[in-house]
């Protein structure tokens, strides 16, 4: 079923309501095998789990029980370590290092993707993000595994799009990239209204 047609259904708002609050679980009662088919598929578009057990459909959200441990003011967090402090500065290598000495909480793994500077090499973000997810005390499998393909996705977009705006202004007026939008000088990573979401 296309989107615009799951739209219609009477699943859609709730699960999108659902999908931006900070709730960690929702049920839906009297769902048939039919509907449950638009369900499946609206979750798969809105990143979200769905599993039924007679005409109830229970509805998570993958690595909730992560984001409910992390302290969402991570900007405020103390920085053990100063491994934010090493990111800031555009020192991700030094960040890598300082992470693999011992283990990164969660809080501290969340305000170091935040203050990822605009610009900094790709691969160096990722390799960070590989060393401090390994030492980091996750609640499962599952929650390591979904702030890894999450996080790693905010990286890769962040970071390449950064290194295509700065290749370009080489090459271009920069006042005129200013003008149109296309180009934004110390752009930064931000925590969401939702727990965990990174904008």
């Amino acid at each position: 079923m296309s989107l615009a047609k799951l739209r219609l259904t009477p699943y859609y708002g709730k699960l999108q309501k659902f999908q931006a609050s900070e709730d960690g679980g929702l049920t839906l009662n009297g769902v048939s095998d039919a509907d449950f088919k638009s369900v499946k598929q609206i979750c798969s578009h809105l990143d979200l789990t769905a599993e039924k057990k007679g005409d109830k459909v229970t509805v998570s959200k993958p690595g909730h029980e992560f984001f409910e441990a992390l302290d969402v003011a991570a900007p405020e967090a103390k920085d053990k370590g100063g491994l934010a402090e090493y990111v800031s500065r555009g020192d991700l290598i030094g960040a890598e290092k300082l992470a693999k000495r011992g283990t990164v909480s969660q809080t501290n793994l969340f305000t170091a993707l935040l203050a990822l500077p605009q610009g900094a090499d790709t691969a160096e973000g990722c390799r960070l993000l590989a060393a401090c997810s390994a030492t980091a005390d996750w609640p499962s499998n599952a929650a390591r595994d979904y702030f890894n393909e999450k996080a790693r996705q905010a990286i890769m977009l962040f970071l390449g799009e950064g290194k295509e705006r700065l290749e370009e202004a080489k090459n271009k007026d920069i006042d005129a990239l200013l003008s149109t939008g296309r180009c934004q000088l110390d752009v930064m990573l931000s925590d969401g209204r939702v727990k965990g979401e990174i904008l």
